[in-house]
């Protein structure tokens, strides 16, 4: 079927249920058979965050922009870095960020974007945090891929250096 947008989900291997009048609300109408033909991906972690990266790219999600990479824009990419970089910690929630490596990035692709846990996510660019994020990046040092430590780390010293 193909959307008013022109986005012809049947050939990217999606099934659509029902109508599909525009791009917003054919997410929850469609499932592509993934890895297990029987499977229906809609609501797995992988599928809602592609969702919400292709409503960055299409400028569509609230107060967030940025452009997806090509390789992303096909979900199957997308779901083999997930499931080869998504990490979890125990009571914390960890969040796809794009911004991290470079504070004025638009470009989301697999080299620009890591996991984070939340509670860094929003605390690494606020200098007067220093001691707490200090301890966050330490207690989560063997759980966190070693380029985003080193990268936290890096802001840390910068910061660092900035006060004194």
């Amino acid at each position: 079927m193909i959307a008013k947008n022109g986005i012809d989900w049947n050939a990217m291997g999606f099934t659509v249920y029902g109508e599909c009048p525009e791009y917003k609300s054919t997410l929850h109408k469609t499932s592509k058979n993934h890895r297990n033909k029987d499977k229906n991906i809609s609501f797995t972690p992988a599928y809602k965050m592609w969702s919400i990266l292709l409503r960055i790219d299409r400028g569509t999600e609230f107060g967030r922009s940025g452009v997806l990479c090509e390789e992303w824009k096909d979900f199957d990419n997308f779901s083999k870095w997930y499931d080869e970089n998504y990490y979890a910690i125990d009571g914390e929630r960890t969040e796809l960020s794009y911004k991290l490596f470079d504070f004025e990035n638009e470009y989301i692709s697999p080299e620009t974007t890591c996991y984070i846990p939340s509670s860094i996510n929003y605390n690494y660019y606020k200098p007067h945090y220093n001691t707490w994020l200090s301890n966050k990046i330490k207690q989560y040092k063997n759980v966190m891929p070693e380029r985003v430590y080193n990268r936290l780390k890096e802001i840390l010293e910068e910061y660092n250096g900035q006060m004194g």
